[in-house]
């Protein structure tokens, strides 16, 4: 590990690089099977690869999001601010979770109360807060509600789930608690407008009785 990063840089990129081989292993495991399925059956096409297919969906996306996270905490990212339909970042953003849930039994509700078109990254917020909303359906109960509202000239992005919410509070041990609250922190910050910066919170008590992440876009 560069010398250069500092102790949380280098204890999230520890963290990326576990996810890259996770992700690797997990794609090889199912490989694997279907070939042994394959040469058991005599014939591939009796082999049903839908997991694989979700399995190998789900590892090039992990691969894809930390390659991005990475370059993120490097600083090698600048963010393409332009306007973006925040109706369709929406849509877009339940599409990508989807993806990865599968065949998950948790609702997702979507609610937009403002900000039809609104500057900002579409490619980074994407990925910051499909993730919020894949974590949520993994703690949920039952659903998850993602909002989009404007506040005091802010876009504010809001994931709400009914699970028991989150064990702690304290925002300044993000890096603890995975990169990717300690990584939405970085990519909110880059966004940057009229001297208001971007931010991430998370709370407890949300209106369906978990937790909620709320993402800030000046």
């Amino acid at each position: 590990m560069a010398n250069w990063l500092p102790s949380q840089e280098e204890s999230v990129l520890k963290t990326l690089t576990q996810i890259l081989l996770t992700a690797m292993t997990d794609a090889q495991r199912h490989l694997e099977f279907a070939d042994a399925e394959a040469l058991r059956l005599g014939a591939i096409d009796d082999v049903d690869t839908q997991a694989l297919r979700h399995s190998i969906e789900v590892a090039t996306n992990r691969l894809s999001r930390a390659l991005l996270f990475h370059h993120v905490l490097a600083g090698d990212v600048k963010p393409g601010i332009s306007p973006v339909p925040v109706s369709y970042l929406i849509d877009d953003i339940i599409v990508a979770a989807r993806a990865i849930l599968g065949q998950s039994d948790i609702t997702i509700h979507t609610e937009v109360l403002g900000g039809d078109i609104w500057p900002l990254d579409r490619e980074l917020i994407l990925e910051v807060a499909y993730h919020a909303v894949v974590i949520a359906a993994e703690h949920a109960r039952s659903q998850v509600c993602l909002s989009a509202r404007l506040d005091d000239g802010t876009l504010v992005l809001r994931v709400e789930d009914d699970g028991n919410g989150f064990a702690t509070l304290d925002e300044s041990s993000f890096h603890e608690r995975g990169f990717g609250l300690y990584v939405a922190q970085h990519v909110a910050k880059l966004h940057q407008r009229n001297g208001r910066v971007g931010r991430v919170t998370i709370a407890n008590g949300s209106s369906l009785g978990g937790g909620v992440f709320s993402l800030f876009v000046p």
